[in-house]
């Protein structure tokens, strides 16, 4: 099978993406946990916080040694920050509104949609780290192998559990894996 070169300059993109991306969710964490009602969301959400920001230390220190600099701009980043400050002002919507509970359901949709960007970033991160070259691929060495798979868990799984909860039913809907939580996620 033939591969084609990895594109460099789409390398950086990506990686300048998935730090802004990270940054953003740290955000949206920091808005959700300032709603949330329930001490185990708030809990999970605690633990996925400091685990963003251990993301964001790890793609800060990944991008130099690649010698891009972090701080620079790309037309995708600089669209991330939009993304994550719509998601804070929905939650902040939403609490606007006084249902505590509610509050928290927008909340976890939000987490959930920032995780899920976050863990495409780190699955195709995960890609390249594969599949580079010697000189490229021995750079990811500082990304962690878990950096998101299944750090998912809670946070995504947080919205669809969140709402059965709040309709008065025992289990969340299950996916065809078996999975709870998770009926509708590809």
């Amino acid at each position: 099978m033939h591969r084609q070169p990895i594109d460099r300059a789409q390398v950086r993109r990506l990686l300048l993406h998935a730090l802004e991306a990270e940054r953003s969710t740290i955000g949206v964490y920091e808005a959700a946990m300032g709603v949330a009602v329930d001490e185990q969301v708030q809990r999970e959400w605690s633990t996925q916080l400091e685990e963003t920001r251990l993301h964001a230390r790890i793609l800060c220190d990944l991008l130099p040694a690649l010698g891009l600099d972090p701080d620079a701009t790309s037309p995708a980043r600089d669209a991330v920050p939009r993304q994550g400050a719509a998601l804070v002002a929905a939650i902040e919507m939403a609490a606007a509104n006084g249902d505590h509970a509610a509050t928290q359901l927008v909340a976890a949709e939000c987490v959930a949609l920032a995780e899920a960007r976050d863990h495409l970033n780190w699955q195709l991160i995960g890609m390249l780290a594969e599949s580079a070259p010697g000189d490229l691929a021995a750079e990811f060495a500082p990304a962690p192998d878990d950096a998101e798979p299944d750090s998912f868990g809670l946070a995504d799984d947080s919205a669809p559990a969140s709402w059965p909860q709040a309709l008065g039913l025992a289990t969340a809907p299950s996916c065809p894996d078996g999975r709870p939580g998770a009926a509708h996620r590809a």
